[in-house]
This record gives structure tokens, C-alpha cells and sequence, in this order.
């Protein structure tokens, strides 16, 4: 598992081998005493499968289960972390009259920040109370009304009261049950009384839900059981609010992922994950969120000149899955600092800008920076100078000549348009791990292998920063594509320090030939 270790990050596995899930899930599980432990709502619903599902509702159910109890707990058989919050609704037909369930946010490996775990325990009370009031006084008019038939029991018949049912036996088994009811909700009945009058300043909600004769006969049918072999549907204890209960859960856990601050810390990033940590704490926070476009980006797209952020991760194309064969001829020159342009007609520009944007987003950076393109061919130059990363739009026969290797320009030119690349050879064993074929599902996974090499990689620049540079690559006996690297993350590290290796990384790549090949 070397391959997949990341500083930083627990496990990085593209190919999700260690953890069950890809992402976040919401997770409402009852807790049955008829059935057992069943997920009733879960959201994404494609995220998961159902056994692990059921999986889980059992884990939840074996957990410290009790009213108003918040958990926060790591299954390490499925390697996620889980968010509960334990919560019961009442209900007559039931043991104790209770029927439990937990409300549960599913987090596949990372350990849940203090954020996250403040944020799902406001979004769990918000959607739990309505839920909670609605059942609360919907249970107090059914035994109201319960209070009432047994009343009447008891100064008249109660088979010419009820004689519909036609059954004596039956009868007198109904008229026992509601006493016995009575008698178990006697005891904490007032206290409930006192609690109620606050519920609606608490959930902000005028539940105003009655149980009618033709809803206590749902209950009455199953009273008369002599064996429980079945419970009315929870969401029914609560009418109003239970109601679309699955799209509660939904926005609720899309706020959840919308209130989450997508940050991080560390000295240099790639991939928007940290490569790079200092052990005392000096570390720059790096934000990862839309952001809006400038009046000058705005401007330079109306030129035909767009200006590409490092924010957004396209899913819709995989265009470093179909480099994955010259994953090396990419990552090379952008660890060295070379200039790196895409060439692609105008058909195909869209395909270029993605992959531009993944390419700047593996660049080592403190800061993250905007890549341009242009289909000015004329802005070419200019364009070079400004970025590390350009594209250009043009057509097959203008690609053609910019990519041949014996012409002027001094860059790394990726030709979308006949499929070949012009790249420097590289001869060393720091990025190894990226020669030869591999098979990727997609981009994401492609760009969580690549940072985990990187990561290995920057950690010598910790050895460079106490000892020297030089020392560091003697005492490795780095070739001189190695030092390259080294000595242009130095330059990203600490400008004002390494400023001195700018020279001689330019000195080393003037000395290596351009090649080029197809992919």
C-alpha cells in the first residue's frame, strides 16, 4: 500500500478498497422490536448498498441506544466514521411504548472535524424536533381519546358500546389493553403535559394533529392480537411532519455538505490536498470554493480568452485517464517548473480546458493559480510568458508545427489534435512509480495516485531545508532529472532561499533533448 499513502490523509485509495463508501451518506434507522434494526431512508441512495445498510442499522442498534444520546464512532470492519443522534418516538401498540430509531451521518475514512460534527448536530435537531412535536401531540390525543373509551367502559356495557366487533373475547382483551396502557403512561403522563406547552416556541411549529376514530381503529386492530406481529408504520405516528419525510433528509443533507468549509492546511499543496505539513503548526489554511468572476475574468471571456479556475473538478471527461500511458511526459515538467501548452481545435477545446485544469490543479503550489486559454494564435507568447500552463486553440496542420521537436519554442506541447506529445526524456527513479501502463476508473483516481507520489517526493524537502540540497542528492545519488525536482520545489518552498537553483535547473534541462510520442 505504499503506493497509496498520502501525508496528511489516512489511506488514499482511488480504487476504494479499504472503505465501503465514496462519500458522505444520511442514514434513518428504525429500530424495530418486531423485525430487528432496518434503514428506512438513506440519501445518496446510490452511494451505499442495501446490505451494508442493514449492516450498519445493526452496529447503530448495539451502540449506546438511548433517547437523546449523541455518538460519534468508528466501524473499522466497513472504515467509516458515524454521526448518531439517538431519538424515540411513542407509540401505544409498542413495547414500553416506545419505538426507537437513530438519525446517523455516514463519513467514509476521514475522522469527522469539530465543524462537521457541530454542524450535523444543529441539522439533526432541526429536522428531529417538528418530528418529535408532531408525534408527541398526535400520542396525547390518542390517549385522550383512549382515556374516554375506557371511561365509558366502565359505566356501560362495553360489547353494546363496541358490538360492530361482535367478539366477547375480543372485546374484553381490548378493554384490558387500554387499561393496561393507561397504567404505563400514568407515570410520566404529567410530566409530559408540562413539557408540551414549550415544544411549539422550541420547533416553531403548530402541530395541530388529532387522533379521529378511524385512526385509533389502526391501533385497536392491533391491541386485539393475542401475539405482536406487526406496527404501523413509524412516520404514521407523526402525520404531518413524517410527511416527505425523504426529502427532509435530502435538503438536510445537502445543507450539510453546502455549510462545510472546504479547507485545508499545509506549506504546499497538489491536487487541493496538502503534500506538504509543518510539525509546528505553521501552516497556511487553503480554501477550495467557487468563488465568483471577476470583471476581469468576465473580460477575457468575452475576448475569446478564458481565464480557467483551480476550483471545480469537471466529472463529465477523463482526460488524464486517456494520458494515464504518458502520465510521466505530464507530471515531469510540471514538478521542473517548464512551460506546459495544449494544443486543440476548436472542436475539441472544451476536452483541453479540462485537462488544463487538472494539470494545474497537480502543479506544487502555496497558492493556487489561474491557467488561461486563448484561440488567439497570435497571443501565444504572451500567454507563455504570463503561465506555466496555456492552451491554444488551432487546427490540425498549425499543431502539427508548433509539437515538432527541432522548433523554436522552448516548451512542453500536449497535441490534443494528433494525439502526441512533446516531452524531455527523464531518466530517474523519484516518479517511477508513474512509468508504464495503469489502469485508472477515472480522473479522481488518477489525481489521488499522482499526490501520493508527490507527497513522497516533498518530503525531502524537509532533509534539504536542514542539511543542503547538494548533500540531499549525493546522499541519494539523484540523477540529474531528480535534481530538477528537487531544486524547483525548493524554488516553490522558499523563493527568497533557492532563488540560486533556478539557474542550474535551467542549466540541466537545456542539456535534455525533446522527444516525441504518441499516446
Amino acid at each position: 500500500m505504499d503506493d497509496f499513502l498520502v501525508f496528511g490523509k489516512t489511506i488514499a485509495d482511488p480504487w476504494n478498497r479499504v472503505c465501503s463508501l465514496d462519500k458522505p451518506i444520511i442514514l434513518f434507522v428504525e429500530f424495530c422490536q418486531i423485525i430487528g434494526p432496518r434503514p428506512l431512508f438513506s440519501y445518496p441512495e446510490d452511494a451505499c448498498l442495501n446490505h451494508l445498510l442493514e449492516e450498519l442499522s445493526l452496529w447503530l442498534m448495539s451502540s449506546d441506544n438511548f433517547h437523546g444520546n449523541f455518538t460519534s464512532a468508528y466501524n473499522q470492519q466497513l472504515g467509516v466514521y458515524v454521526l448518531t443522534q439517538y431519538a424515540t418516538m411513542l407509540d401505544i401498540t409498542a413495547r414500553a411504548l416506545q419505538r426507537p430509531f437513530a438519525l446517523s451521518l455516514v463519513l467514509p475514512q476521514q475522522k469527522p472535524t469539530p465543524e462537521q460534527i457541530l454542524i450535523f448536530r444543529q441539522i439533526s435537531m432541526e429536522i428531529l424536533l417538528p418530528l418529535l412535536s408532531c408525534n408527541r401531540y398526535y400520542i396525547h390525543s390518542m390517549l385522550t381519546f383512549a382515556s374516554k373509551l375506557a371511561d365509558n367502559c366502565e359505566k356501560t356495557n362495553f360489547q353494546s358500546y363496541y358490538s360492530t366487533s361482535g367478539n366477547v373475547q375480543q372485546i374484553v382483551v381490548l378493554s384490558s389493553k387500554i387499561k393496561e396502557i393507561m397504567l404505563q403512561s400514568k407515570s410520566w403522563y404529567d410530566r409530559f403535559l408540562v413539557k408540551m406547552t414549550g415544544f411549539e416556541e422550541i420547533t416553531n411549529t403548530n402541530c395541530t394533529c388529532e387522533c379521529k376514530e378511524e385512526d385509533f381503529r389502526k391501533f385497536i386492530r392491533i391491541l386485539c392480537w393475542k401475539q405482536m406481529a406487526q406496527l404501523v408504520d413509524l412516520m404514521e405516528l407523526a402525520p404531518c411532519a413524517g410527511k416527505n419525510y425523504f426529502n427532509i433528509l435530502k435538503n438536510a443533507y445537502n445543507q450539510f455538505i453546502k455549510q462545510q468549509k472546504l479547507t485545508v492546511e499545509g506549506l504546499m499543496f497538489s491536487g487541493n490536498m496538502p503534500v506538504l505539513r509543518s510539525v509546528f503548526g505553521a501552516n497556511s489554511q487553503k480554501e477550495f470554493q467557487e468563488q465568483e468572476k471577476s470583471e476581469e475574468e468576465e473580460n477575457n471571456n468575452n475576448n475569446n480568452n478564458f481565464i480557467i479556475s483551480s476550483y471545480s473538478l469537471q466529472k463529465d471527461e477523463n482526460t488524464l485517464k486517456s494520458l494515464s500511458f504518458r502520465l510521466l511526459r505530464c507530471v515531469y515538467p510540471l514538478l521542473t517548473g517548464e512551460k506546459i501548452v495544449i494544443l486543440a481545435s476548436q472542436q475539441r477545446t472544451p476536452t483541453g480546458m479540462d485537462l488544463l485544469e487538472k494539470l494545474n490543479k497537480l502543479r506544487v503550489v502555496k497558492r493556487t493559480e489561474n491557467v488561461q486559454w486563448t484561440s488567439e494564435i497570435e497571443r501565444l507568447e504572451q500567454v507563455i510568458t504570463e503561465h506555466q500552463l496555456s492552451g491554444v486553440s488551432c487546427d490540425k496542420e498549425l499543431s502539427l508545427n508548433l509539437s515538432d521537436k527541432n522548433a523554436k519554442h522552448e516548451m512542453i506541447i500536449i497535441d490534443l489534435n494528433n494525439h502526441r506529445i512533446k516531452c524531455r526524456e527523464y531518466r530517474g527513479f523519484l516518479l517511477r512509480q508513474l512509468a508504464g501502463k495503469r489502469a485508472f476508473p477515472s480522473d479522481e483516481s488518477v489525481m489521488d495516485f499522482v499526490v501520493s507520489v508527490i507527497t513522497d517526493i516533498n518530503q525531502l524537502l524537509i532533509l534539504s531545508k536542514y542539511i543542503t540540497p547538494e548533500v540531499v542528492a549525493k546522499s541519494l545519488e539523484l540523477t540529474k532529472q531528480d535534481k530538477t525536482i528537487l531544486y524547483n520545489l525548493l524554488i516553490e518552498f522558499n523563493l527568497a532561499k533557492y532563488i540560486r537553483m533556478k539557474a542550474k535547473t535551467k542549466d540541466i534541462l537545456n542539456k535534455v533533448p525533446y522527444k516525441l510520442l504518441p499516446f
